[in-house]
């Protein structure tokens, strides 16, 4: 089973100006990237397709290539701090297709708590890695956690 890593971002206190207009523009991927939105601090709300829920510590939002979406951070006072992860899934492994669709039908958000800063630390630095076996490493972390979702 594999999936391809596009993009993974840590935005820390989001409050610059310029910050704040790129991450809130409402965007979307391409065909077959999903990304995950996982906040740790702050409030503002994150609008995905037709719908926007609060920002809270611990959040987490899922977005399908369908969905246009944007964090949109309430003050400068309360500055959103978030990791981001673009991935693709370019495997025919039908488990893993099924597993994408239930996490998309069941619920695109879901509030897992702030204990995975470091885990999504740790996939930022793996993803980032020349290592090829970082890299799978953090590749077999990610869908673990897509699992316990």
């Amino acid at each position: 089973m594999q999936i391809s890593i596009k993009e993974t971002v840590f935005v820390y206190m989001l409050q610059d100006d310029e910050e704040i207009r790129w991450h809130s523009r409402s965007h979307k991927h391409g065909k077959n990237e999903y990304e995950i939105h996982y906040f740790i601090q702050g409030e503002g709300s994150f609008k995905n397709a037709s719908i926007t829920r609060a920002i809270t510590p611990g959040s987490l939002f899922f977005s399908t290539p369908e969905d246009t979406h944007s964090v949109i951070p309430a003050s400068k006072d309360f500055p959103v701090t978030y990791y981001a992860i673009l991935f693709s899934n370019e495997c025919s492994d039908k488990e893993f297709s099924l597993l994408l669709s239930d996490i998309i039908q069941n619920k695109k958000n879901y509030n897992v708590g702030t204990n995975y800063r470091f885990f999504f630390e740790e996939l930022k630095d793996k993803f980032l890695s020349n290592n090829k076996n970082r890299v799978n490493s953090g590749i077999h972390q990610f869908i673990s956690f897509l699992y316990l979702l």
